[in-house]
């Protein structure tokens, strides 16, 4: 986290630290404060999320997340919206059991989100 946000030699700092991404002062200042305000993850398979993507690393934009849920908080994610709910692709992918490259490629030539999601497949 304070890798990406401040080493210009990391990997990741183009997408953080390049961006304006910042920790807070407090996590800054020790590691006890970010542990008494995160606490331990809950199982290895999760790591630090932000909420709002763009937001910094603090209290009220973090939480603990597993892969799959960061991957649809991602800036290319592409979201529709259908029948009043906002899913990722491979969120109706999983919800309608289309396959995630049919939806895409529906996404892609411009369907309407009821066309994408509502249309059988042939």
């Amino acid at each position: 986290m304070r890798c990406r946000c401040y080493n210009e030699n990391d990997k990741g700092y183009k997408n953080y630290g390049a961006r304006g991404i910042k920790v807070c002062a407090r996590w800054l200042e020790s590691f006890e404060n970010f542990i008494a305000d995160m606490g331990h993850k809950p199982t290895p398979k999760h790591s630090i999320e932000r909420m709002n993507n763009n937001g910094d690393y603090c209290p009220e934009n973090c939480k603990w997340g597993t892969r799959k849920e960061q991957n649809s908080n991602r800036r290319n994610t592409r979201r529709l919206e259908y029948n009043g709910e906002n899913l990722t692709v491979a969120e109706w992918s999983e919800k309608t059991g289309m396959q995630y490259e049919t939806i895409l490629s529906r996404v892609k030539k411009g369907w309407s989100p009821s066309d994408i999601i509502g249309k059988p497949v042939r």
